[in-house]
């Protein structure tokens, strides 16, 4: 049993708890931009396609935008799915934007960064950022 490597960040900048704004806050702190920035960046994005700026359609291009690959869900060998505390060891070194049901979070070197502690979710999509 791993337990969860897990570090409070809140990009929002007026530090709300329940702003329902995790792609903006996901997004900024993986790219290293302001909560403003990545909203702008989401909602330009999200004019082309005619979606809400935190839709998954949103998220998917906005991602594709910016270089990066969407990863397919991982498993394990017995075909079970990860939890976000094992894949911050799994994936220990690097930047990831990770996709469960109904958030989206950033591990970076083996930590998780939000506003809560999501560990126990399972992983969806990953993107892996470059840093």
């Amino acid at each position: 049993m791993s337990f969860t490597r897990y570090i409070y960040h809140n990009q929002n900048p007026k530090n709300l708890q329940r702003a329902a704004d995790c792609v903006f806050r996901a997004t900024s702190f993986a790219f290293g931009i302001t909560w403003e920035q990545a909203l702008r960046e989401l909602t330009q994005v999200a004019l082309q396609v005619k979606d809400a700026p935190n839709s998954k359609r949103v998220l998917e291009k906005y991602l594709k935008l910016k270089g990066l690959e969407k990863q397919k869900q991982p498993v394990k060998s017995n075909n079970k799915k990860y939890k976000v505390r094992e894949f911050c060891n799994k994936f220990s070194t690097g930047t990831f934007i990770v996709k469960t049901a109904r958030h989206l979070t950033v591990v970076k070197d083996g930590y998780i960064y939000d506003t809560w502690d999501c560990g126990e979710k399972c992983v969806g999509n990953y993107w892996r950022v470059s840093n």
